[in-house]
């Protein structure tokens, strides 16, 4: 992941099981460098505020829906 690649929050349950969001934001920059992606933070701008997220919970939006039709 690297600053300024927009991400979509994901959710997973206590089965492991993993559910889209629909919740969008933009990557600022790196909260805590860790060993894996369930330890590595980044600062995320979503609706209007900076969450911290673990990589684990954010998903690259694929190029084909970035664009605008």
């Amino acid at each position: 992941m690297k600053q300024g690649e927009l991400v979509e929050i994901i959710r997973f349950n206590r089965w492991g099981g993993a559910s889209r969001t629909g919740r969008r934001g933009v990557i600022l920059s790196m909260a805590y460098c860790g060993y894996d992606n369930e330890s590595t933070r980044w600062n995320v701008f979503i609706e209007g505020e900076i969450l911290v997220f673990s990589e684990k919970m954010l998903g690259k939006v694929p190029e084909a829906w970035r664009k605008i039709g």
